[in-house]
């Protein structure tokens, strides 16, 4: 039976970089770095930027926004069809109009297996270290933190001549790596450039404030941050491209939230 909130036990998992990872008991009004300083802290390899901070309510509020995002795409899949069909007038386009329907359909059941986990961007500082940069964050049950160890890298994926994660350089900025990648490809959408960074948060040509706006490869790069460019897409190739690039996102395990950053 339900019990106020202050009463309720709240299973926390601590994993990766943790002294003591395991599944702890919070405690009363016990927050997160509170819980990670009785677990021992971190160990020195710990990278607290990148750290993947996830809660089981954020997720199913996530789940619900995008499964009304894949209830609309399906309605206006299935209207497109109707309105396709009511315009087909020879055998090779009712064979085309087929084939569109499935390729579309295809994609939604596609969008559909990508994963929300529910992450919570912490907003840490990149050069951050030790428990106490960690937030004073009250905990609720099933909250997971995991903390990887630093990486070497940073990976360049999209319409570019090679993709491939590269050796991460303190000085080397986007236009760097993006040069390392053998630049945008021909059909690359340069204008919609984005950098996915370690901690979840996004950078975006298109909105990336005037800092960037004009020059989006000064963007500085952190260890772990994902360079993405995409393909040009225009309405009539728009959920081709968003398949695709759903297959990238689910592969990287950026989450159902990353379907946003593609226009």
């Amino acid at each position: 039976f339900s019990v106020p909130r202050s009463q309720q036990a709240k299973q926390v998992r601590l994993e990766g970089e943790v002294a003591m990872a395991g599944v702890y008991t919070a405690l009363p009004g016990e927050t997160l770095r509170e819980l990670v300083k009785r677990a021992g802290g971190l160990t020195p390899n710990a990278y607290l930027y990148g750290a993947q901070f996830t809660r089981e309510s954020t997720r199913r509020e996530e789940q619900k926004r995008f499964s009304d995002f894949l209830s609309q795409l399906e309605r206006e899949t299935n209207e497109s069809a109707a309105n396709l069909s009511g315009r087909v007038t020879s055998a090779e386009q009712a064979a085309t109009a087929q084939a569109t329907l499935v390729s579309q359909r295809d994609l939604i059941a596609r969008l559909k297996e990508i994963p929300v986990n529910g992450r919570i961007v912490l907003d840490l500082d990149p050069k951050s270290q030790g428990v106490d940069a960690l937030p004073a964050l009250p905990l609720e049950n099933g909250d997971r933190l995991y903390i990887p160890n630093r990486p070497s890298t940073v990976n360049v994926i999209g319409t570019v001549f090679q993709q491939a994660a590269f050796l991460y350089g303190d000085d080397l900025r986007a236009g760097d790596y993006l040069k390392k990648a053998g630049g945008p490809a021909r059909f690359a959408d340069k204008a919609h450039m984005v950098v996915v960074r370690a901690d979840g948060s996004v950078v975006s040509h298109a909105k990336g404030g005037m800092l960037f706006s004009k020059n989006f490869e000064a963007v500085p790069m952190y260890p772990g941050d994902t360079l993405v460019v995409p393909s040009y897409i225009n309405r009539t190739t728009f959920l081709r491209g968003l398949m695709d690039w759903s297959q990238i996102f689910s592969n990287l395990a950026l989450g159902a939230a990353a379907v946003n950053i593609l226009h």
